[in-house]
């Protein structure tokens, strides 16, 4: 099997937290499949039996469904063969379940699979950190589609019968009970592996992987810290805001700019009166330090060339140029030229206009002020030379995004009658 095709459909399914293994004949991955959760439970379950009931049930074109004693469901199929001759490799998606496990629903599994009730806390993170997909029998076309698309293979659906699973019910009472299953450490680890993707994601201005890491971390069920779920996910929100506030620091961010969105966030956590609102609320939190770190990141900068980039962000309005902050630091121009284009990326003067037009933008989008008002808002003399510069950056003359902006707006006016 080609292994970005397997690695498409991992990512894929790793949007909603799903994870996709190889399964292989090898004790230190076979455990992957369940999430360790048997390894972690029991001092000598085998794992290799589970691999040989695979092997000889899941067959070629079929993608099988099964649902084990522990309320948790998967997916196997068995990929192309490399070889015409050989057999094809099995994959493994899951685990999964189709509702929260709450505590009571956690002690049904730990009594039905007659387990020790001290096992109960253990549990519950287990399936805290299990993905919950309601809608399992579109979920399981999904991965039909996926699998037919990535592997160029009809595949049909098949299930495991009640009585033929492939981690048969009965084995709990033949493998004796570790007496400190760790289940709550690695589930918790997991999910602040999860947070840390998330963070770094935003540190490097990602918006794509922030997003799918956001998506990912959300399938992860988080104990209460309120009693009304509209505190709870207040609560939530005002922890990412300050997560996001440092990490962006960390990436080099100006404090000014940071504290500008953090305050800005934290009036709006206090507005919001409904969870759904708040969910809204956290991912244009996550974009927007994006687009922080994205535009005014400095990490890895000099000092010379930080001091010259926070001059430019707040000063953009006076008279910049490459001689004049060579006269600031006492430099050549050609000397600070060259560090500065080695830094950044751009010549200091193409920096100077980057800031100045996205001023510019910020003005269009958010207010009605003329087009040489706003020439002189953006540290500009001469209005011709603006609206060249405008038109050179974004396409567009200053007149005609106004005339975009304002039959956009008009499109979501609501009908007078």
């Amino acid at each position: 099997m080609e292994t970005q095709y397997l690695d498409l459909l991992a990512r894929s399914l790793g949007v909603a937290n799903i994870k996709v293994h190889l399964v292989q004949d090898d004790p230190a991955l076979l455990p992957q499949m369940d999430n360790r959760l048997r390894a972690m439970l029991f001092e000598d379950f085998s794992y290799g039996e589970v691999y040989a009931f695979l092997d000889r049930r899941v067959q070629e074109g079929a993608l099988v469904r099964l649902r084990d004693e522990f309320d948790l469901q998967y997916f196997f199929l068995r990929a192309p063969a490399r070889e015409a001759d050989a057999a094809g490799e099995l994959v493994s998606m899951g685990p999964i379940q189709t509702a929260r496990h709450d505590r009571e629903a956690v002690l049904v599994v730990i009594n039905r699979n007659l387990l020790p009730g001290r096992l109960l806390p253990e549990l519950c993170e287990y399936y805290n950190a299990v993905p919950v997909i309601a809608d399992m029998d579109g979920l399981e076309c999904l991965v039909l589609y996926l699998a037919s698309g990535l592997f160029q293979q009809r595949y049909h659906l098949d299930y495991f019968p009640n009585a033929d699973a492939s981690f048969p019910a009965s084995r709990q009472i033949e493998h004796a009970v570790r007496e400190s299953p760790q289940l709550a450490r690695v589930s918790v680890e997991e999910r602040y592996s999860a947070e840390n993707a998330l963070l770094e994601a935003v540190a490097a201005g990602d918006y794509e992987k922030a997003r799918v890491a956001y998506s990912r971390l959300n399938r992860y069920h988080i104990r209460a810290r309120a009693d009304d779920p509209l505190e709870d996910r207040r609560h939530r929100t005002v922890i990412l805001n300050s997560l996001c506030r440092k990490t962006v620091e960390l990436a080099g961010v100006h404090p000014l700019y940071i504290d500008d969105l953090f305050t800005r966030f934290a009036t709006e956590i206090n507005r919001v009166n409904a969870p759904d609102s708040l969910d809204t609320l956290m991912s244009l939190m996550i974009r927007d330090y994006c687009l922080l770190v994205k535009n005014h990141a400095m990490k890895g900068y000099s000092a010379i060339t930080r001091q010259i980039v926070s001059y430019i962000d707040f000063h953009y309005t006076e008279e910049l140029s490459l001689a004049y902050f060579a006269r600031m630091f006492n430099l050549s121009k050609t000397y600070l030229s060259d560090l500065f284009r080695k830094e950044t990326g751009v010549t200091l003067t193409d920096f100077i206009h980057q800031v100045r037009m996205r001023r510019a933008i910020t003005l269009l989008n958010a207010s009605t002020l003329p087009i040489t008002a706003i020439t002189t808002a953006c540290g500009y003399n001469d209005i011709n030379y603006f609206i060249r510069r405008f038109k050179k950056t974004y396409g567009l003359s200053p007149k005609q995004y106004q005339k975009v902006i304002r039959h956009s707006s008009a499109l979501w006016e609501p009908d007078p009658q």
